[in-house]
């Protein structure tokens, strides 16, 4: 072997070593699993949930013609207030949005079906979608978009 290629061979090895090293302190020291004093308790990998997932208890209702129990009741309702023709229902955070009977968009909380916000000038049939941090958007009867 000639000693031009022992340093060659040496010099790879040593950047190898020296850049797996640095891989695994950074892998360490960004999930809290090294000595360095912690960082974030979790992996670089890991995204984290936008908002608490929220439960809610089912309601039970007398069935009066079996006489069991059994049958959810229902926790709120949207009647004549959803445009039958709205391309689909989008869950938003703590929100469902829809197209309205009157026109543009409506957004009415999950947990208690109370109406939360809405964007008349939003034209349902172009579509609607969800961007990060919780905004909606959509395109009015010009073409331009609204969130």
């Amino acid at each position: 072997m000639t000693r031009r290629r022992l340093l060659t061979g040496l010099s790879t090895t040593g950047v190898v070593v020296a850049a797996g090293g640095g891989t695994t302190a950074w892998l360490l020291a960004t999930t809290g699993g090294g000595t360095s004093g912690g960082g974030s308790k979790s992996s670089p990998f890991t995204v984290p949930s936008v908002v608490a997932t929220f439960t809610q208890n089912m309601t039970v209702v007398d069935d009066k013609v079996s006489g069991s129990l059994g049958r959810p009741g229902t926790l709120s309702t949207l009647e004549n207030a959803a445009d039958v023709y709205s391309p689909y229902l989008l869950p938003v955070r703590d929100v469902l949005v829809l197209g309205a009977a009157n026109g543009g968009i409506v957004a009415y909380g999950v947990k208690d079906g109370r109406h939360r916000w809405s964007a008349p000038r939003v034209v349902t049939k172009s579509g609607y979608l969800s961007l990060s941090g919780g905004l909606v958007v959509g395109t009015d009867s010009q073409g331009a978009l609204r969130t």
